[in-house]
């Protein structure tokens, strides 16, 4: 763990996630944590100013926008918010026999 002198000032990165329930927000870089959060729900961790965090957002089977989001050198509070969407899979192809069958199925991992 780094030493922070007694004069360094706290800043803030902070924001949302939408899209998914159970997402957890990951910090790391001058200083790491990590939070759960629901859809619609609000992060937040106190970093030390002028530090390099990443904030990245993970559950199995969603995909992230932003992936994750990079702040250098932080000297004020900073923001920034996630959208989940639910990674969706497509089989498709022919069942051969007596006769012909179609398939074609979506699913969601």
């Amino acid at each position: 763990m780094t030493s922070v002198p007694a004069f360094a000032k706290n800043v803030m990165v902070s924001g949302t996630v939408t899209g998914a329930d159970g997402v957890t927000v990951t910090l790391s870089g001058s200083d790491s944590g990590s939070q759960v959060v629901n859809s619609g729900g609000s992060y937040s961790f106190t970093v030390a100013e002028g530090g390099t965090y990443i904030i990245t957002p993970s559950k199995s089977g969603y995909s992230f926008s932003p992936e994750s989001a990079a702040f250098e050198n932080v000297t004020s509070d900073e923001t920034q918010d996630f959208t989940a969407t639910q990674n969706i899979h497509i089989i498709s192809g022919t069942v051969t026999g007596n006769g012909q069958v179609n398939f074609h199925r979506k699913m969601r991992t």
